[in-house]
């Protein structure tokens, strides 16, 4: 009985730290955060490693320049896609999720691009504000580029490559490879292509107000990589 006792005891005080978690999100990134769904890469693995550990997320959309700042008001209990540079006092996870940008061809063009330069000799799609976000060699490259064209529905950037709308894609792998998976009958997105990783990547963290519910997540994410699931998740959307 003693036994049974104690048992019913640990079993309310673990119920008792478990809870709903507040995740300030950006607003839709497919296929990282898909909101009409309430899925995607990042909100997938999220709720598995939460879930694995006792707590439910609950997400709340946000612009992606105010993620931070609802944290740090208490309006959310944490935010997702951050770098520790936003401060705040925060406790940062280990790294969850990594964006990698590259530049994309058609294996058939024989085109070869090393460096970030060499992205000027050619004609280029790429996602909108690409110049802002890539960096200033980037932008000079693409003011010299032969075409150069911004996307803001990256399923037109992706099928664009693939009808030769122009000679390199530049943008994240995985949202290549979705839209890819997805372009549709009327798109041949079968044909070769050759990726260069001339940008470097970006991982992120999450930023919790609480230290605990860091630790929690972070037990969860590990086990999500040692177990092979982080691997299943990023691949459901992407191959």
């Amino acid at each position: 009985m003693k036994c049974l006792a104690m048992a019913f005891c640990l079993l309310l005080s673990a119920q008792g730290l478990a809870k709903e978690i507040k995740v300030a999100v950006g607003l839709s990134l497919t296929p990282y955060v898909i909101k009409s769904k309430g899925t995607g890469i990042e909100l997938d693995i999220v709720t598995k490693a939460l879930s694995s550990q006792g707590h439910t997320p609950k997400f709340i959309y946000v612009p992606f320049d105010q993620i931070a700042e609802a944290v740090k008001s208490g309006k959310a209990d944490a935010g997702l896609t951050l770098q520790e540079a936003v401060g705040g006092g925060l406790h940062f996870s280990d790294n969850y999720v990594e964006y990698q940008n590259v530049a994309i061809a058609l294996k058939e063009s024989a085109t070869n691009v090393s460096s970030i330069p060499d992205l000027s000799k050619y004609t280029i799609g790429s996602f909108k504000n690409a110049k802002l976000y890539l960096g200033p060699e980037f932008k000079s490259a693409a003011d010299s580029a032969k075409k150069y064209d911004e996307f803001a529905m990256q399923v037109k950037q992706v099928r664009g490559l693939f009808t030769k709308d122009f000679q390199v894609f530049v943008g994240d792998q995985n949202i290549f490879k979705y839209y890819r998976k997805n372009a549709g009958r009327s798109v041949n997105s079968k044909q070769a292509i050759d990726v260069f990783k001339v940008f470097s990547p970006t991982p992120y963290k999450i930023g919790f107000k609480d230290k605990g519910v860091r630790d929690a997540f972070n037990k969860g994410l590990k086990s999500l990589k040692a177990s092979g699931e982080y691997r299943k998740v990023v691949n459901k959307y992407t191959k």
